[in-house]
């Protein structure tokens, strides 16, 4: 490359576009003109205007002849690249198992998976705590201290022992009654139910039918121990303020 009274000659015409790609626009406003050798029929000469405000290309021939427009290209030079080796890696060979060790792993699983769903369906029935009723743990970790041993006489005592075996005693006869009493009433059903289908089969089929007029029962019986005469409940009384939208 030379430089001549503000003249460039260069080689190649590639080496002009080239210099036209990257830095021709450099060369425009510092005045140059470039000048290419014989590399086609007739040399070309690409002189930068500094007359033009646009600084516009003008492209001319040094004999004033036509240019075929396939001599020049003002696109990126396209240059041969080899792309990365995408190769795939080569299938692994299949190594062959004992059958018994295959076996094994399956029941290692199938226990594993047994054991989670007996874990599963033990916490399943567990109910989940209600925060309100359940004591603070300061109070239940200090129960020893707050808790006060009741000092009871050895008469006393011997009261509460006679007491518990009389109440023992009257819950097993009145067990024994009520068993016999079952027992009675079950007995005489079976003999009225045996006269009946001697007399009539189809009276007897009738008179084992359940009685559906019997499913809707409902009945309050006594409870375990006797209610506490004036009993002031520590939760307040319970009053039903909902509306009743019935007719």
């Amino acid at each position: 490359m030379l430089f001549r009274n503000a003249k460039v000659a260069i080689g190649p015409l590639s080496i002009i576009l080239r210099c036209m790609h990257l830095g021709l626009s450099g060369l425009q406003l510092m005045g140059f003109s470039i000048v290419t050798p014989n590399m086609i029929d007739t040399p070309m000469i690409i002189s930068a205007r500094d007359t033009f405000p646009s600084k516009s290309l003008a492209i001319t021939s040094a004999a004033k002849a036509p240019i075929n427009a396939r001599n020049i290209n003002t696109s990126a030079v396209v240059q041969f690249r080899i792309t990365d080796q995408l190769w795939a890696e080569p299938m692994k060979k299949k190594k062959k198992m004992d059958p018994a060790i295959i076996k094994a792993r399956e029941d290692r699983r199938r226990k594993k998976l047994e054991k989670n769903i007996r874990r599963l369906e033990k916490n399943a029935r567990q109910l989940k705590p209600i925060d309100e009723l359940e004591p603070p743990l300061h109070l239940t970790d200090s129960l020893g201290k707050r808790k006060r041993k009741v000092q009871v006489t050895p008469e006393q005592q011997e009261a509460r022992d006679v007491l518990l075996k009389e109440w023992t005693r009257y819950k097993k006869q009145e067990y024994m009654a009520n068993v016999a009493q079952i027992d009675r009433i079950m007995a005489s059903q079976r003999r009225a139910l045996d006269k009946l289908y001697e007399e009539s089969e189809d009276l007897y089929n009738e008179a084992i039918m359940p009685d559906l007029s019997l499913v809707p029962y409902s009945i309050s019986g006594p409870y375990a121990s006797p209610p506490i005469k004036n009993y002031e409940s520590p939760d307040g009384e319970y009053t039903d303020i909902s509306k009743n939208w019935g007719n």
